[in-house]
């Protein structure tokens, strides 16, 4: 089995698209396949997705019959994914040149292979042309190697807001993905709020991963991130989900959410009512 598959949400891309795909395509390592899923592009992005398809094998070109929004376009992917890990990629951000793929084998090769990766961003912002390295804390860091459980690992991540809802901030174990059938809802804005939160409440094993690569640009008006806040502190605080400890460990919690879908994409200041409002 393959390290890992690489899902990239298309849609109307063209202005940025290979320089995303050209920043995974140069790596060294080529164990992973690079998905492609266009949901409905009207630009150009399509001729791009079957160029790369046709030049590279990593690369695999998927064409959605409807468009669905960035959750269905994920979803699709993990259809057809088939590596032992699984990441998410926005058509318009893009990785640093440091080799990634082999940084995170190795580090999950000595971790006992978590269920769930997580690692900060860098942010580019293009009004400035400057790239912003995240500030681990290192209060954190301590506070993160002191848990002797995954369970307090896991809430330590999120007290020090280290465990953000951004899906292409985790590498994740495809079987832990399909085993819990998580999946993105469809048509709904902040879909990535309700994967990582329904991550959490099936009490994967999660590792911190320190070596920052993957770069959330600010370059584009029709970025699949642009409704986000406009810096990363309100990023950050926005995105982070802050449950509470009871509801953390409660299994029924986990299947309200299924039923409940709309309520779990809250930002910070109205995730901790959840277990109230369900």
């Amino acid at each position: 089995m393959m390290f890992a598959s690489i899902i990239v949400p298309v849609y109307n891309s063209e202005k940025y698209l290979k320089s995303c795909l050209d920043s995974v395509l140069s790596q060294d390592f080529a164990d992973y396949e690079l998905l492609l899923v266009d949901d409905c592009s009207k630009d150009s992005s399509v001729s791009i997705c079957k160029e790369y398809d046709s030049s590279y094998p990593q690369v695999h070109f998927i064409q959605r019959e409807v468009n669905g929004g960035v959750g269905a376009a994920r979803n699709t992917g993990l259809e057809y994914a088939s590596g032992e890990y699984v990441t998410f990629l926005n058509n318009d951000d893009y990785w640093l040149d440091v080799n990634p793929l082999q940084l995170l084998l190795d580090f999950v090769q000595k971790n006992d292979k978590p269920d769930v990766l997580t690692f900060q961003t860098l942010y580019y912002w293009s009004a400035t042309g400057t790239l912003e390295k995240p500030n681990l804390s290192e209060e954190a860091k301590v506070a993160f190697d002191k848990c002797k459980t995954h369970r307090e690992r896991n809430q330590c991540l999120i007290n020090t807001r280290l465990y953000c809802s951004a899906v292409w901030s985790k590498l994740i174990r495809r079987d832990f993905i399909e085993g819990n059938e998580v999946r993105f809802p469809s048509g709904r804005r902040n879909e990535d709020s309700y994967f990582s939160l329904e991550l959490l409440y099936h009490e994967p094993t999660i590792a911190l991963f320190e070596n920052p690569f993957y770069v959330w640009s600010r370059a584009s008006a029709n970025s699949q991130s642009a409704r986000c806040p406009s810096s990363p502190r309100s990023r950050i605080c926005s995105c982070s989900l802050i449950p509470t400890q009871s509801s953390l460990t409660d299994k029924s919690f986990a299947r309200k959410l299924r039923k409940r879908r709309g309520l779990c994409c809250l930002p910070l200041c109205r995730s901790a009512l959840l277990p109230r409002l369900l």
